[in-house]
């Protein structure tokens, strides 16, 4: 039993690290009548009560433990069985003659050394026969009246591999930028400033804030356990649920890490184009360059299903020198619009995306020519499509083109390039998911550059977690979340204010290295280096 009580301890967070400790354990829990597991849960539960932090356990939480499991069996009322003489005996005290008996009728309970006189009952009919009326004639019989993410498959394993391998991905690209790997476990006490990585939680349901903060080791340097944050020593920080970062700093006693500095950034390396391919592509495009337009849905206004929006973005396509690059990004037919949720459209889903939308664009490429190339992104509410994140592309069977060889079909998030220009591009709301989960301290600046710093220093589309509510995030497919390159474009649809702007990603310094580096994602341009 002493090894399963270490075991299970260190599974709660708590740790026995002295063998008379262990054998107190299994005094009391023998005492208590209780197997290692339930000890370990009852002792968590007591620890949680008390805000006993997690870390090593001394003899006194297991006196104050003892106490209290004491005080509980004293306040326990007498059972049924201690009121009716049944305690300290079993079956076999019974007389065989007793249960030998094999009807349905119930048998009031005695003594073993009355049992033989026992008096069967006959059952009552005024209990057995009655039944409420209102009860037998209701007509909601085994109707669902409200589920919670229906939609969602989940898998514990997928989640646990998803969430374990973004903090081991990261501690990686750390090693490779600065030397230097963070190894310490974040539950393990140490007095001088060591490097641990791990994933911001939260210590409560609700949202994050400086005080709530925890941080949540990998299984194989930490266990996967978690401990609190001190963020008081830092200047300024951003967090956000899910973020795996690298700490610097000292953890006392083991049950508090003292941040002293905070790497929140390993961004992908940029794409790097030769001098020859950057020749050739100068040569197809000419003096005007590459020239693209962007778009994201919904297509069709309120009112009805006509997609004039649509219509009036392609005729402005026609009028001008038509964009080498044409990115349309769903949703395509909206699950939210009026008519969908009304049931009111006049043909299926497949057929207004066909007729509203494929034949508009081979319209519009008939007349732009087959210089012009098209890249459709879907969305999770695209009703005709599936509504699950990350998202796989349109199947080329559902884009009944005249023109196919011009369609790029993309999954969402997904990534693509223009000659030397890396575009990526994901259609769920990522922004105002992130707007509504980050607790900062420092210059407030401009904050919506700020979360898609995140994706790139996250390395990851979506890097928030758990995801915001209608995000249909499943784990099992979430290794497509990850940013192959750090794109020069990224494209970002979102319900909050428009921006165009540079992304500053601050990486982390060199061993050894003063200054620190850092990449800019610049539009138009290749991403460079600024030092």
């Amino acid at each position: 039993m002493d090894d399963q009580l270490i075991t299970r301890f260190k599974r709660t967070g708590y740790e026995l690290d002295a063998r008379e400790l262990v054998l107190k354990c299994v005094s009391l829990a023998q005492q208590f009548d209780l197997t290692a597991k339930q000890f370990a849960e009852d002792f968590e539960t007591f620890a949680l009560n008390r805000k006993i932090a997690t870390g090593l356990v001394n003899g006194g939480h297991l006196d104050a433990f003892s106490n209290s499991m004491n005080h509980k069996k004293r306040k326990r009322p007498p059972t049924e069985a201690d009121t009716l003489g049944w305690a300290g005996n079993s079956w076999n005290d019974v007389e065989p003659d007793v249960l030998s008996d094999t009807s349905n009728t119930r048998r009031s309970r005695t003594t073993p050394a009355k049992a033989a006189k026992a008096v069967v009952m006959a059952p009552s009919p005024a209990i057995t026969n009655t039944t409420s009326s209102s009860f037998s004639q209701r007509t909601q019989k085994g109707q669902v009246f409200s589920t919670l993410n229906a939609h969602l498959h989940f898998d514990d394993e997928a989640q646990v591999q998803y969430l374990d391998g973004r903090i081991g991905d990261f501690a990686a690209a750390f090693e490779d930028a600065t030397g230097c790997h963070p190894s310490h476990p974040v539950y393990a006490a140490c007095q001088e400033p060591v490097l641990m990585v791990g994933r911001i939680c939260c210590d409560s349901e609700g949202r994050l804030n400086e005080r709530s903060v925890l941080l949540e080791g990998s299984i194989e340097l930490s266990n996967g356990m978690r401990t609190k944050l001190d963020l008081s020593k830092l200047e300024g920080f951003k967090l956000f649920l899910g973020q795996v970062v690298v700490v610097r700093g000292i953890n006392p006693a083991g049950a508090c890490i003292v941040a002293h500095q905070l790497y929140t950034a390993v961004p992908k390396p940029v794409v790097q184009t030769s001098l020859g391919q950057m020749q050739h592509f100068a040569q197809a495009t000419g003096v005007k360059g590459l020239s693209m337009v962007v778009a994201a849905g919904p297509f069709s206004s309120k009112e009805d299903a006509a997609y004039e929006p649509l219509q009036a973005l392609l005729t402005h396509c026609t009028t001008q020198p038509p964009p080498d690059v044409l990115v349309l990004m769903g949703p395509f037919v909206d699950a939210n619009h009026p008519l969908v949720q009304a049931g009111m459209l006049e043909e299926s889903y497949e057929d207004v995306f066909a007729s509203q939308v494929i034949d508009r664009l081979d319209d519009y490429l008939d007349s732009a020519g087959s210089s012009c190339h098209v890249v459709l992104v879907p969305s999770t509410w695209d009703v005709h499509h599936h509504p699950v994140f990350p998202q796989p592309p349109f199947l080329p069977e559902a884009v009944p083109t005249r023109h196919p060889q011009q369609f790029t079909l993309l999954s969402n998030p997904g990534t693509f390039a223009c000659n030397e220009v890396v575009v990526g591009v994901v259609t769920s709301d990522v922004i105002k998911h992130l707007s509504g989960q980050e607790v900062q301290r420092g210059p407030q600046g401009d904050r919506l550059p700020s979360f898609a710093a995140h994706l790139l220093g996250q390395q990851s589309y979506y890097p928030l977690y758990p995801p915001a509510s209608g995000s249909l995030l499943d784990c099992s497919q979430a290794s497509n979340l990850q940013l192959p390159v750090t794109p020069d474009i990224l494209l970002l649809p979102s319900d909050l204010n428009p921006f165009a702007k540079l992304v500053p990603v601050r990486a982390p310094p060199p061993q050894g290295a003063d200054t620190d580096a850092g990449v800019v994602q610049t539009v138009g341009q290749k991403a460079g280096r600024q030092h």
